[in-house]
């Protein structure tokens, strides 16, 4: 190593330790911001450059470095995306948010020629922004540089892949398996692209379906976002989880259980939202009754002297209907199937069955209507 080399990493040696503290401040910025901006990513990491890494590099051919504040690396942050598009929109949370090297930085979905191997990211050179440099907490850190990338998912998967496999390069790529790594580029490429509007379809989908409910609830199919658009608007559903609530003196919740109930409504062969309410209004009185009575129960999970524990879904009709109808078949084995087929969590199947079946016949007259 060359005398200005060798200078460069003792420089390092003496301003590591910031650098590691630089790059944790600068992950916990970016995790919040992100949070802030109501943006689900997969994950964020980070990495401060060791001192042998940096002896490496500098050792590199053609990698000159006058000074150390011309590696802009030292301090590293990686932000995984699950969609291609949610890369610009952080992008423009870190462009806001710090000072962005023009010259340094390089996106290379824009750069990268479409012969050329390889996959796409974007890679930022930032500083603090002087607002937030003059803050106390900052402060020491007003010149330091960070590399920050920012990728989608098949992006990462491609990189790491590509990383693992050692070639950095379509010329280090033995001749006949080139073709075949271009070929898994394009298809990545077209993946990436295809979940963006497989997204923007759901969220159009969920954006017009309370007025498609309300006009041809026939028509619409039980999904996770269909039924769960039905269970907050639904005044049925919405009157009996009251009721429920009020008989065991409990408060209600938004349900976070939406999977487990359009398993339910398949196993019942409920298929529409129609279907669902007609069921539900047909019930209603059996629903009640064997929830108040199934709930009155001590149950020390869930009650303690006479108040429930925690809130209660406001879903929780579906539950009861789901049992309603199942004990209608007066078959211990029919049921067990079914609260295996919905992934119940219970203690004791056989035992829980028999619970069902007898609350059931409690029902004046047994009746239910499908």
């Amino acid at each position: 190593m060359d005398n200005k080399a060798s200078s460069l990493v003792e420089d390092y040696g003496v301003v590591e330790q910031s650098y590691k503290e630089y790059t944790t401040k600068i992950h916990e910025l970016v995790n919040s911001l992100i949070q802030e901006s109501n943006i689900q990513i997969h994950s964020i990491s980070s990495r401060t450059k060791g001192i042998d890494n940096l002896d490496e590099k500098v050792k590199r051919k053609g990698k000159k470095y006058a000074k150390l504040s011309n590696v802009t690396d030292l301090s590293g942050i990686r932000i995984i995306c699950y969609f291609s598009d949610q890369v610009d929109e952080v992008a423009k949370i870190i462009e806001n948010n710090f000072l962005i090297s023009n010259e340094s930085s390089i996106d290379k979905r824009k750069t990268l020629d479409p012969d050329k191997f390889g996959y796409l990211s974007l890679h930022f050179v930032a500083k603090l922004s002087d607002e937030r440099s003059k803050l106390l907490e900052y402060k020491r850190f007003k010149y330091f540089e960070c590399e920050i990338q920012i990728r989608s998912i098949l992006q990462h998967a491609w990189a790491e892949i590509e990383h693992d496999l050692g070639y950095k390069s379509s010329i280090e790529i033995p001749r006949d398996v080139k073709r075949r790594f271009y070929r898994l580029a394009g298809l990545l490429e077209l993946a990436d692209d295809e979940f963006k509007r497989i997204k923007d379809d759901i969220e159009l989908y969920s954006a017009e379906i309370d007025v498609k409910i309300v006009e041809k609830p026939g028509d619409i199919l039980i999904d996770k976002v269909s039924l769960e658009h039905f269970i907050s608007n639904s005044l049925i559903v919405n009157e009996l989880s009251e009721t429920i609530a009020l008989n065991v003196n409990a408060k209600l919740k938004n349900t976070n259980q939406i999977s487990y109930y359009v398993k339910q409504m398949a196993y019942l062969n409920i298929e529409t939202i129609d279907d669902l309410e007609k069921s539900i209004v047909k019930n209603k009185e059996n629903i009640t009754f064997f929830a108040k009575n199934w709930m009155s129960v001590p149950r020390d999970d869930f009650e303690m002297d006479g108040v429930w524990r925690e809130p209660i879904d406001r879903a929780i009709p579906l539950l009861y209907l789901g049992y309603v109808l199942v004990g209608a078949t007066q078959d211990c084995m029919k049921i067990i199937k079914y609260l295996h087929s919905v992934n119940m969590y219970v203690v004791d199947y056989d035992e829980t069955a028999k619970e069902i079946l007898e609350e059931f016949n409690r029902i004046p007259n047994h009746g239910t209507k499908n």
